[in-house]
């Protein structure tokens, strides 16, 4: 696994250097350390670390709950605050910047980089839900409004009519989009969609029922194609038995 990289932004250099040697020896990258706001978001940009360890109280007019409003405007890095202030105001600044979360110093070590480890596993295991989310759904495109998500379990068939597609969902609505099956198919990267005819592409997550001609999605019938029953029947496990 690549090294965590770490910014501190805390304008005591003695309190930095101690924090920069308590991550190195666990291990971490250290790629900066700032004492302003500015310097703060000027090394972040420059160098995109994994983690923010934040002290509240900075050189100048800003601080850094300051620093971390302007972070969440285009990042989701985790931020932990360190401080020596525990009023309710500051609190309340704090709770707005989506902190992991806001150590009182002193602090000891086993908790500040207990709060590390927490941070990191739940930063990557958010994103890899995110993806995940994004591989699940679709967007498709709406006339004069942009593309709109569709979860693609959300999808129950899809009808091709020559250069156009219509796709069809739970909700009852449809999508017309100037493409073709063969094009679209591969597009959808889900091994739940069947190609069934030259048509028709159903969900095999909303087969309700399906025999040597016919497969059923929710209450609607659809032909199978000739050339298209071996291979949807080879991917269905079908039990055969005498009934």
């Amino acid at each position: 696994m690549a090294q965590v990289k770490v910014l501190i932004v805390e304008d005591d250099l003695i309190a930095a250097e101690d924090i920069k040697e308590v991550l190195e020896a666990a291990r971490y990258v250290v790629i900066g350390i700032a004492r302003t706001h500015d310097e703060a978001l000027a090394i972040f940009q420059q160098t995109s670390p994994d983690l923010v360890i934040m002290d509240i109280q900075l050189e100048g007019d800003k601080d850094g709950v300051d620093v971390a409003t302007q972070l969440r405007q285009f990042s989701k890095v985790p931020i932990i605050y360190l401080t020596g202030n525990a009023d309710d105001v500051t609190r309340n600044r704090v709770k707005k910047t989506r902190a992991v979360n806001y150590l009182l110093k002193p602090y000891q070590v086993e908790e500040l980089l207990t709060n590390i480890d927490l941070a990191i596993r739940n930063f990557v295991k958010n994103r890899i839900d995110e993806v995940a989310a994004l591989q699940d759904a679709l967007f498709l495109p709406i006339k004069h409004s942009g593309h709109e998500k569709v979860f693609k379990k959300d999808i129950l068939y899809i009808e091709g009519d020559r250069g156009y597609v219509n796709i069809y969902t739970q909700n009852k609505k449809r999508y017309n989009i100037t493409t073709n099956l063969a094009t679209l198919t591969p597009q959808l990267e889900s091994a739940d969609f069947l190609r069934i005819s030259k048509k028709y592409v159903i969900n095999a997550l909303h087969m309700a029922k399906v025999n040597k001609d016919t497969v059923w999605v929710k209450e609607k019938q659809f032909m199978i194609g000739e050339h298209y029953r071996k291979p949807l029947y080879e991917r269905l496990n079908i039990i055969r038995t005498k009934l």
